[in-house]
């Protein structure tokens, strides 16, 4: 899976909007008319990445507009690896453990790894 996080939205015409993530990374949007879309780029070669964006818009004016949201991602390793048991069913991929039941039954889902770890 590349290493790569699409960011789109909607912002006036005339706003700038920016994606800001890690601790000083940034990246501009491409715009088409009030939408916009962009891209965040990270190193997953050696494990998942957990990724926050913060996409800023501007309107100059006075006094000036300014809106931000703020994203979450997780990006898996690359390669993603994938685990199966000796029946077949999918036991551990980039992002989640699963666990089954005697009757090849999903019984558990769970995230592995230092990111966001859950249990669904």
């Amino acid at each position: 899976m590349p290493g790569v996080v699409g960011v789109s939205g909607e912002a006036v015409e005339g706003a700038t909007v920016t994606l800001w993530w890690g601790t000083n990374d940034w990246a501009p949007v491409i715009r088409q008319g009030r939408y916009w879309y962009g891209e965040v780029w990270v190193n997953n070669a050696t494990g998942a990445v957990g990724v926050v964006v913060t996409n800023l818009g501007v309107v100059r004016g006075n006094p000036d507009r300014l809106q931000s949201e703020v994203r979450t991602a997780v990006v898996v390793q690359t390669p993603e690896l994938m685990n199966y048991d000796l029946d077949g069913n999918l036991v551990r991929d980039g992002r989640w453990l699963y666990s089954w039941d005697a009757e090849n039954r999903l019984v558990r889902v769970m995230s592995w790894g230092g990111v966001d770890r859950r249990r669904v």
